[in-house]
């Protein structure tokens, strides 16, 4: 039996076509295949839609998550929907919103802006004129601080590995339980406190405007206080009925 066959339960659909999926990751899971051979969206999806007469489905993945990152992925179910979402990406006009529990006493709103670029010990942040430099920003509002952590809200306009956990953190508010970038707490569970609740794109065959959007995990009631809960479940609801 392979990681993808015993991977439980399967992936949920928050919205669905003939053409296109948009699947709820959990914290912990893969977005694809890499040298450690875990579980992972690409390989579960292919072992969840394949039936009789289609023995190897079409898995697009148009965009990822970081493996302890929560949340909304698109996924084509064939090649023109992968292309036509791909170049939605390129151009920067899926709108792409996240839910992050920081450290600290962030405030205000405003845009962050560094170069980040990948290196042999992963994405960091590094001064513009780096050779791998690649322009790095982000939208941000500080919702609402309590017991000491700040529940924010970011909105993408680049999309770098790492970006919204590196920028935090350079900002001295990393995210909850991200040990990898400096949290006081690291948890032995996989997953941290950032969540893509919402995503907003055009449908490929009809040129509708999609909304989609995912509460935040329930993992996160152990994170944070049910001020933090009550305020997320408010910005999921209006990014709904925008």
């Amino acid at each position: 039996m392979s990681d993808a066959d015993s991977f439980s339960p399967p992936l949920r659909a928050a919205a669905e076509t003939d053409g296109w999926a948009v699947v709820e990751k959990p914290a912990g899971l893969l977005s694809q295949p890499d040298a450690t051979g875990k579980p992972n969206v690409f390989d579960v999806l292919k072992h969840q839609w394949r039936t009789d007469a289609d023995r190897d489905p079409f898995v697009g993945l148009v965009h990822r998550l970081d493996r302890p990152t929560s949340g909304l992925l698109i996924v084509a179910k064939h090649s023109d929907a992968a292309r036509q979402l791909t170049e939605q990406v390129q151009n920067r006009t899926i709108d792409k919103h996240y839910l992050a529990l920081v450290e600290g006493r962030m405030q205000g709103v405003g845009t962050m802006q560094d170069a980040i670029a990948k290196t042999a010990t992963g994405p960091q942040i590094v001064s513009p004129d780096h050779p791998e430099a690649k322009a790095a920003q982000l939208q941000y509002q500080a919702l609402l601080t309590d017991d000491d952590r700040t529940l924010v809200h970011v909105q993408l306009d680049t999309g770098r590995s790492h970006q919204i956990r590196l920028q935090c953190a350079q900002r001295g508010h990393p995210v909850v339980h991200d040990g990898r970038y400096g949290a006081s707490v690291k948890v032995r569970r996989p997953g941290i406190a950032l969540h893509h609740y919402g995503l907003r794109f055009e449908d490929p065959a009809s040129g509708r405007l999609r909304t989609v959007t995912m509460p935040v995990p329930d993992l996160w009631a152990t994170w944070a206080t049910p001020a933090h809960m009550e305020r997320a479940r408010q910005v999921v609801q209006q990014f709904a009925g925008a």
